[in-house]
Order: structure tokens, then sequence, then C-alpha cells
């Protein structure tokens, strides 16, 4: 929880540990700002600070999807519930948060679109038992193919493609083509089927983790 100047007033062990104080005495974050942070997110504190100014002016809660280096190296995508505490006036006095590390859930992705291509396990009608490692062994994809299949099984055409890579569509063309090969695909939608089966779709490619981002999920509806 912070104050209305963004200032801790209380953090949990959990969040000490995440941002790298858990060493540090119990109180150690109290009157401070997430500027004051043991891991790589301090250096972009104005945008947090930017979500709770959100908060302030829409006296709403706030849901944001945060990209976010940790105390421990990794990158983690944390989802942060903002919530404004209201005094008797109606003004806000506090913002309380509550964090969901949200990294792993491109699994679930994995697991539905492998749900998709298998039929009902016959000894288990009412669901799927599936051997993950009895799925195809992962193929050897260079960074611009996987964000290129990243795409092109969530619906975007080759145009759309080329222009969110900044690349050519020729170049767009070469990469899908080159799938097809490493997949043994004759046409796109046999590429799709066939990577799903192999779990890849359900990869975010790394590098939309590896830079700080802050997405509004839920942006309050506020008056020019």
């Amino acid at each position: 929880m912070v104050d209305t100047h963004s200032r801790y007033t209380y953090y949990n062990p959990a969040y000490a540990t995440l941002v790298g104080v858990a060493d540090k005495p119990r109180d150690y974050l109290i009157g401070k700002t997430v500027a004051d942070m043991h891991c790589k997110a301090a250096q972009c504190a104005s945008i947090f600070w930017e979500e709770d100014a959100l908060v302030k002016r829409s006296k709403k809660m706030v849901r944001v999807l945060n990209s976010i280096q940790m105390a421990d190296g990794l990158w983690k995508i944390l989802q942060i519930d903002k919530q404004p505490i209201l005094n008797v006036e109606g003004e806000v006095e506090a913002i309380i948060f509550h964090l969901v590390d949200q990294s792993a859930n491109h699994m679930l992705d994995l697991a539905l679109s492998i749900a998709k291509t298998h039929k009902p396990n016959q000894e288990m009608p009412n669901g799927l038992l599936i051997n993950i490692s009895a799925l195809p062994e992962k193929i050897d994809l260079k960074p611009k193919e996987s964000e290129c299949l990243f795409y092109l099984s969530r619906g975007f055409s080759y145009k759309e493609i080329a222009k969110f890579q900044d690349i050519a569509y020729r170049t767009v063309v070469d990469h899908i083509e080159r799938l097809k090969l490493k997949f043994k695909a004759t046409t796109t939608e046999d590429l799709i089927n066939r990577a799903l089966t192999a779990g890849y779709p359900g990869s975010v490619p790394q590098r939309y983790f590896e830079q700080q981002l802050s997405i509004i999920l839920s942006p309050p509806c506020l008056k020019p």
C-alpha cells in the first residue's frame, strides 16, 4: 500500500523478496517509493507513478499488466490491481495494490492449443490426458521465425506481421516458407496445426518479456 505520494505505507514479505529488500529491516521501504527498490524496475519508477496518478484521478480500480525485471534478474509479467482507498470526503487517501505473477500463463494457451488437436482418451471420455513428453521434439527456430509463427497462429495476416516486426512483406513470406519446411507442412493451415501440436504458439517470443512495459487492462472512463 502507498500513500497519495506513492510512498510505501505497508508491504508483505513476499513483496520484499520480489523487489530485493528481503534482507533489509522489515520497515525498510516505509516512506520510500518504487524508485528505492533493489531491482531494475526502479529505473522506470515514473511508469508506476503514472499508474497511481490514474487511480487518483479516476478514484477507481486500475488493472495493469507490467513486464518487469525483478531482483532475481528474471523478467516477470505481473498483473497489478491498484485499488483506491477513499476517506469520508470521498477523496483518495491511499492506494492498495495486489500482484499476480502471470509469467507462465502462456502455458494455458499451450494446453488449450494441444487439447484442440487431440481426440479424447477413450479411457477418459470426460477429459484429456496428454503426455507432453510424447509430443514432437522441439524444432530450432530463429527469433524472427518464432515471432512470425506467434502472430500467424493468432490470425494475423502476412501484411500485419510485416508491420509488427518492421520487416518487408517478402521477408515474412520467406520466414513462413522456412517454417513450413521445418515443420514439414504443406500449407499455412497445416503449419499452424503442426505448430500447435508441438506447443510453439503457446510460447511468447522472449523479446516481448525483456523490456519494461506497462499495459492498462481496465482503464477507467475519464472525462476530458
